[in-house]
């Protein structure tokens, strides 16, 4: 059962290596960081992936983030 603001869905642990973790969700994958599974999480297991809005954590100064974040970043097109 969801609560508003709140969306579920399962998705597949593909591969875990080191640190990471590769998942599968319907045709996409994705890499997150290994401590957002819980600890028994293996490869080859389904998980539910629930995600829902926050407030941001005391003392979280976003805007500051965001300027760290893109303060390297030169903009426009990404050339490949």
């Amino acid at each position: 059962m969801t609560t508003p603001g709140e969306k579920t869905t399962v998705i597949f642990v593909d591969e875990i290596e080191d640190d990471s973790a590769r998942l599968l969700l319907d045709e996409r994958s994705f890499t997150v960081p290994r401590s957002l599974l819980p600890e028994d999480a293996r490869e080859g297991q389904w998980l539910r992936l629930s995600v829902a809005r926050t407030s941001a954590a005391a003392g979280d100064d976003t805007a500051a983030r965001r300027a760290r974040l893109g303060d390297h970043d030169p903009g426009g097109k990404i050339k490949l």
